[in-house]
């Protein structure tokens, strides 16, 4: 995957989608960095599962925000 972002670089940015292109490409050296990238994965799998089932189950908030009042 590093080797197929990188040699979309230059064809990325002469279509336009450079920042596209650099936010990909710094997502997977941050990938890359992590110890354990199973453990973000699933992590984030979970959470957002977890959100698909109370948006399902008719939960006004899913995620698990508390509402904030800015008055």
């Amino acid at each position: 995957v590093n080797t197929l972002v990188r040699l979309l670089r230059g064809p990325a940015h002469a279509a336009g989608f450079g920042a596209l292109q650099e936010f990909l490409e710094s997502g997977l050296v941050s990938f890359r960095a992590l110890e354990d990238p199973a453990w973000f994965v699933e992590t984030i799998f979970e959470r957002e599962w977890g959100a698909m089932e109370a948006m399902f189950g008719g939960s006004n908030e899913p995620f698990g925000f508390r509402e904030v009042s800015l008055c």
